[in-house]
């Protein structure tokens, strides 16, 4: 696995219970969204990243 070094402001979503292989990238936003439980914390990220297993399936541009 690469590694790569992230230098803008992002929040990583784990969401390995709720993820499958067959997600369509819509049905990835979804899951992704409802793991959103974050308050004030989403007003200094950039971006949001979904996550499987250490594998990024998801980037997302937090809209403020």
């Amino acid at each position: 696995m690469e590694e790569v070094e992230i230098k803008d402001s992002v929040i990583i979503f784990k969401i390995h219970k709720a993820y499958r292989p067959h997600l369509t990238d819509s049905g990835i936003l979804e899951v992704t969204n409802h793991a959103w439980v974050l308050g004030e914390r989403r007003e200094k990220a950039q971006y949001a990243l979904a996550t499987y297993h250490g594998k990024v399936v998801g980037v997302y541009t937090i809209i403020h």
